[in-house]
């Protein structure tokens, strides 16, 4: 198998700070989730579920999530002073930082998880703003074909091998927002997944809008389930602008 020598690498977890991070506040009567996210010394798949339901991701993406892997999440940006950083659950990263589609990895998997194809889906369940998610939830990246490719520094790198479902689009959230939570899931990908496949099933292509996506209802009629891996990341407009 081609995983066998590199098995052990894959358990490798991500290094995380402890920390708090308020996520919202409550601004007069708008409804607002509130929540406190406290980091775990190190990423479990326990500690990146207990960030889910504590920053409200469930439900406000997901009816429930279990994780069994690990996503690891890891921008670059060769134009800044640090121009590389790994995804924490809750971490707040700018726009330059999260400016490219960033590279992805899995770890605590079994031989049997390396060998699997996989989805990957990021949405951003606060536009146009937290207090007023009206046109939520924003499509930024759908794409299939993901298998493991060699190691990389957080576990066993995945590269997709082929055109994404929608294509990579940078956070933006408008000027005056709070942060917005995005939301990096990892499928397990079922038979016969691609474009083609899924478009008699739900309105979703290159083309369409990425605006108003349910990835409930998505997963759901594309057989994809429910996720196996995710984390998610904070952006919030330019300093300049908000």
């Amino acid at each position: 198998m081609r995983l066998a020598t590199i098995l052990l690498s894959c358990l490798l977890t991500i290094a995380a700070a402890r920390g708090t991070h308020r996520l919202f506040d409550v601004d007069g009567d708008h409804k607002l989730h509130t929540a406190l996210v406290t980091r775990a010394d190190k990423a479990t798949t326990n500690s990146v579920r207990e960030a889910f339901y504590a920053a409200k991701v469930v439900p406000d993406v997901l009816p429930s999530f279990d994780p069994t892997l690990l996503l690891n999440v890891n921008f670059t940006n060769s134009g800044l002073e640090d121009p590389s950083v790994t995804v924490e659950p809750g971490v707040l990263l700018t726009r330059n930082q999260t400016k490219f589609i960033p590279e992805f990895s899995i770890s605590n998997i079994t031989e049997d998880d390396g060998e699997k194809t996989y989805v990957v889906v990021q949405v951003d369940p606060d536009a146009h703003t937290p207090q007023n998610p009206d046109v939520a939830q924003v499509r930024h990246l759908l794409g299939g074909n993901y298998t493991t490719d060699g190691t990389a520094a957080t576990g066993l790198a995945l590269r997709n091998s082929s055109v994404a479902v929608s294509e990579w689009m940078r956070p933006s959230p408008p000027a005056g927002s709070d942060p917005h939570r995005y939301v990096i899931l990892l499928y397990a990908q079922p038979d016969n997944f691609s474009a083609a496949s899924i478009a008699p099933l739900v309105p979703v292509n290159a083309s369409s809008s990425p605006l108003h996506f349910n990835l409930s209802e998505f997963a759901q009629a594309t057989g994809l389930g429910l996720p196996v891996a995710g984390t998610y990341f904070l952006t919030g407009p330019d300093a300049a602008s908000a």
